[in-house]
């Protein structure tokens, strides 16, 4: 999917605020600035990226404890707001989903002929266009 390249791709810009700067005081601010600038299809991604950054704080010694809760608990605070993404997501999805089994439905090979199947192509790449452009705007 799209939305989890883009949370994927943001693993080094947290990589870098937590682990290779490491600046307690400041990372909370750009922690929380990290989640609310996800897309709703990015934020379980990202709120999942950093439970692992707190915990990999955590595990990494006394040093970096006071970062490490600071992290946990903007995610757990965020964390409160996964299910009602969720069930977002679903919403959106479930109609979009509906459109490509119909679409899937109607694809048969009834008309055999050249000029036929030319058309008939012709529409279901403008029909898959407007799924696409759907599930990409929800």
């Amino acid at each position: 999917c799209h939305c989890l390249a883009g949370a994927h791709q943001s693993w080094f810009h947290l990589y870098r605020i937590l682990i290779a700067d490491g600046d307690a005081a400041e990372a909370p601010v750009l922690v929380e600035q990290f989640l609310q600038t996800a897309t709703v299809g990015e934020f379980v991604s990202r709120l999942d990226m950093l439970d692992a950054f707190a915990g990999q704080l955590a595990a990494s010694g006394s040093h970096r404890q006071q970062l490490a809760d600071s992290v946990a608990n903007v995610a757990k605070y965020y964390g409160q707001f996964r299910l009602p993404v969720e069930r977002r997501l679903q919403a959106g999805r479930e109609p979009i989903e509906k459109d490509l089994r119909d679409f899937v439905k109607l694809a048969k090979w009834e008309d055999r002929g050249y000029y036929a199947m030319k058309q008939k192509h012709r529409v279901r790449v403008r029909c898959k266009l407007g799924i696409n452009i759907n599930w990409q705007h929800h």
